[in-house]
C-alpha cells in the first residue's frame, strides 16, 4: 500500500499539469483579455479606504509633551486634516476638533468645522461642511 501512495505522489509531481497557472501584473488603466475573459486594473478612490497618519500640532515646551495630535486622512493625492479648531489654554485641551468623512461614492472628503462656537459653554453651536474634491 505504501508503494501505491509513493507512485501516485511521484505521478502527480512529475506528470503533466492539470490547469497551468498564469500570473499577470497590470498597472492602473491596463487590461488583459484571454478566451473571452477581460480583466481591467482600475485606480479608483472609490475602492480605497483612507490612510490615517498623525502629527503633533500643539507642543508643550515646558512639559516636553504633545498636547494635541492632528489626524491626516489620505486617499491617493486627496487629503483631509482633522485639527483642533478651538483650544482651551487654561485646561490645555482641545474643545472642538474638525472632522473628516470620506465619501467613497464620489471620491471626495467632507470636512466639518465649527461655524459658531460658544466659548463660555465650550460647545459648537453650528457646523459647516466643506467638500474637498480631487485635484
Amino acid at each position: 500500500m505504501k508503494r501505491f501512495f509513493l507512485i501516485f505522489a511521484l505521478a502527480l509531481l512529475c506528470g503533466p499539469s492539470f490547469g497551468a497557472t498564469q500570473s499577470i501584473t497590470l498597472a492602473p488603466g491596463e487590461s488583459f483579455s484571454q478566451d473571452g475573459l477581460t480583466v481591467e486594473c482600475i485606480d479608483s478612490p472609490r475602492l480605497l479606504t483612507p490612510l490615517v497618519t498623525s502629527q503633533c500640532s500643539l507642543w508643550d515646551e515646558f512639559g516636553k509633551t504633545c498636547l494635541y495630535r492632528a489626524q491626516t486622512y489620505s486617499v491617493g493625492p486627496l487629503k483631509c486634516v482633522e485639527e483642533c479648531q478651538h483650544w482651551d489654554d487654561f485646561g490645555k485641551t482641545c474643545r472642538y476638533v474638525t472632522t473628516c468623512r470620506y465619501n467613497s461614492e464620489h471620491g471626495i472628503f467632507i470636512q466639518a468645522s465649527c461655524e459658531k462656537y460658544d466659548s463660555f459653554a465650550g460647545i459648537c453651536l453650528s457646523t459647516r461642511e466643506f467638500r474637498i474634491p480631487p485635484n
